[in-house]
């Protein structure tokens, strides 16, 4: 197998799937740390297209008109906007895996020769921890929908989107899942990758 890196094309982005052996040569922890090294590898793709659903899909609700008495095009407005909703979903589901990987991933008596990463790791904490809060209570979404929630676990009603590219849920502080928003997500991914390569070689 060559050292060259293959490149995967996502559509929307490309993706590094680095060689194996790379890691396997760092024992005892190499092969278990290639499998968090391609775990966040490949939540890092999803999250690349979910950005672009949702930039996609909030621009064509966006460019419908606001009007509740045509009834036909007012729900082509909201159907939009409901997968927009879902689509911020699963991004908060990978963000969410990206960042308990990599924290993971920091765990010395797992992971002895990526101790390292515990600096990458503290300086994206603030980035990926601002959307745990709104993961966390998405997952009561539904019940503001459906119904009361019962179980006291959401934030209060509602879902507020705002014209800056952000979102929050109820009475929880407003975050962006904005172009600069994706434009920090790539920049941790590269940094992320030079840790690696420092590490592995």
């Amino acid at each position: 197998m060559s050292g060259v890196p293959i490149r995967l094309s996502f559509g929307v982005d490309t993706v590094t799937n680095g060689d194996p052996f790379r890691f396997w040569a760092l024992q005892p922890d190499g092969e278990r740390a290639f499998q968090a090294y391609e775990h966040i590898n490949s939540y890092y793709a999803g999250c690349i297209v979910q950005y672009s659903r949702i930039y996609k899909l909030w621009g064509v609700s966006s460019a419908i008109a606001n009007d509740p008495i045509d009834q036909v095009t007012f729900a082509a407005k909201r159907r939009a906007m409901e997968q927009v909703v879902r689509d911020i979903h699963y991004l908060l589901v990978s963000l969410q895996v990206i960042w308990k990987t990599l924290d993971r991933l920091c765990e010395t008596n797992l992971y002895p020769h990526f101790e390292c990463m515990a600096s990458l790791r503290d300086k994206w904490q603030p980035y990926f921890e601002q959307y745990l809060e709104p993961r966390n209570t998405f997952e009561h979404f539904d019940d503001q929908v459906l119904g009361l929630d019962s179980r006291n676990n959401s934030p209060g009603f509602g879902l507020r989107l705002t014209p800056d590219g952000g979102f929050s849920l109820g009475s929880q502080h407003p975050v962006l899942i904005n172009k600069h928003a994706q434009d920090q997500l790539e920049e941790f991914k590269r940094e992320f990758e030079t840790c690696v390569d420092g590490i592995v070689g």
